[in-house]
């Protein structure tokens, strides 16, 4: 039988049918378990929700069943074994029925991945929030601890011969099993786990989980991509709420999903130095297939690449090798299409009027044609540069057709490949021992994959395989 693994803080436990290492003695309660009806919430599908003041806190004693973030856009649903992975190895939202039966959904909600419930857009009603850490041990704390906490969290039916709880806690828990991180789902009958907002690591967080088998409650650390149930607990929106607050690596990778998950992109890698000199490193999403991003892979700069040209440019002019007023004819030839009184600061700053010609489908499909052939900075402009936009000084054009034409002078002032230029005056001196510019050179190992809709179909293809 498949069981989900996680990692106990005490002993290491398997799955979701736990064994127990020892037990201590029940410490017994000193005070008197307060449970009051509290008034329902609503999500935003409509899905009403029992709730209870438990202690101090109010809680959902319903699992989450939405399919919408709060700001109304849609959480994908995951049938498939294949979307499910792909959603864990894309680091997005994902949410599912077990087994795929909505049959199950009235007893036991939906099982959501964690990048659901972590998103920004918010998963549940409006004032409420899934529990981190310090709000589940509270919570734990006032049913009598881990080894009590169990019995009295469980519903009185629902467990099976022997495995009822008595509910004295009031929160209802049904065990609604899980979804692992492949796609297979285990354990309805006999386990019942749910999310907690906390991270236990870059690729897992925590959640809490009753078994049918004893009345313990027991943390574990869940791979992001597994599927648990979800409870949700209000919050104040009062400044001095510090409950709520995320510690800033928190912040900065949710950051970091959200921008994956709110573009169409597969994968991306951040850094972030901080004040104390520290750097944090974050990545998220897919490289190609299921191959995840790593810290450690390169990605293709892209525009980026023009810091280094305009900085370049401007060196060039301290040394008195060129001045910004140069015009195009000083330094290059006549090109059709293009006006060679344009000046040199024209080009650095876009208002050249030239036509971008990575905006001929032409050229892209020269290039995905025959992704072998290296094009000159010569061909290039002789076959996909149109006529201009505007007249040169007249407006502003972003166009990496100037940029073509700076990195053509810097060849004809240091008579040097672009690739040598950024070596010698960047990526020597500054350190940047994994940046280069290739050209005709072999890409070096652990590349991130480029993606790009190659047919026209709005589906983005991995075009480095």
């Amino acid at each position: 039988m498949k069981k989900i693994i996680f990692i106990v803080v005490i002993c290491v436990l398997l799955a979701l049918n736990l064994s127990s290492c020892s037990k201590e003695s029940p410490t017994g309660n000193d005070h008197s378990i307060i449970v009051e009806e509290y008034d329902p919430t609503i999500d935003i599908d409509g899905n009403v929700y029992k709730t209870m003041k438990i202690g101090d806190q109010i809680w959902m004693v319903e699992n989450l069943n939405v399919s919408h973030f709060r700001n109304g856009d849609s959480i994908p649903e995951a049938k498939t074994p294949a979307e499910w992975q792909l959603a864990g190895n894309e680091h997005k939202p994902a949410w599912c029925y077990y087994n795929n039966d909505p049959a199950n959904a009235k007893k036991y909600g939906k099982l959501y991945n964690w990048y659901a419930i972590n998103d920004p857009r918010g998963l549940g009603p409006a004032g409420w929030r899934v529990p981190n850490n310090k709000e589940w041990g509270e919570f734990i704390d006032y049913l009598g601890g881990s080894n009590e906490a169990g019995s009295k969290m469980k519903s009185t039916t629902g467990w099976g011969s022997n495995g009822n709880g008595d509910n004295s806690g009031g929160f209802t828990g049904l065990p609604g099993g899980g979804r692992l991180v492949n796609g297979d789902f285990v354990d309805m009958g006999r386990a019942g786990i749910w999310w907690g907002s906390s991270e236990s690591s870059t690729s897992t967080a925590w959640g809490y989980n009753l078994n049918k088998s004893d009345g313990l409650v027991l943390r574990g650390s869940f791979d992001k991509a597994t599927g648990l149930s979800v409870r949700s607990i209000y919050y104040s929106s009062d400044s001095n709420d510090t409950t709520s607050v995320r510690t800033l690596y928190e912040k900065l990778h949710q950051a970091l999903d959200s921008a994956l998950n709110t573009s169409s992109g597969k994968g991306i890698s951040a850094a972030v130095i901080l004040s104390d000199g520290q750097t944090w490193i974050g990545v998220s999403g897919i490289s190609h297939g299921t191959s995840a991003i790593t810290p450690d892979m390169r990605f293709s700069a892209g525009s980026i690449a023009k810091i280094f040209t305009a900085t370049t440019i401007l060196q060039l002019v301290e040394e008195d090798k060129l001045t910004l007023n140069d015009s195009l004819d000083k330094w290059l030839p006549a090109y059709p299409n293009i006006d060679s009184t344009i000046t040199i600061r024209q080009l650095l700053n876009h208002t050249s009027g030239l036509y971008d010609f990575v905006d001929n489908d032409n050229y892209w499909n020269a290039i995905f044609s025959d992704p072998s052939k290296v094009w000159t900075p010569e061909e290039i402009l002789l076959t996909f540069v149109r006529q201009p936009v505007f007249p040169k000084g007249t407006g502003w054009n972003y166009a990496t057709t100037n940029y073509l034409l700076l990195r053509m002078i810097i060849k004809k002032i240091t008579r040097t490949e672009i690739s040598a230029v950024n070596q010698a005056r960047f990526w020597t001196p500054l350190g940047l021992t994994n940046s280069f510019t290739s050209i005709r050179g072999a890409l070096p190992a652990l590349m991130a994959h480029g993606w790009y809709d190659l047919n026209g179909d709005g589906t983005y293809d991995d075009f480095s395989s």
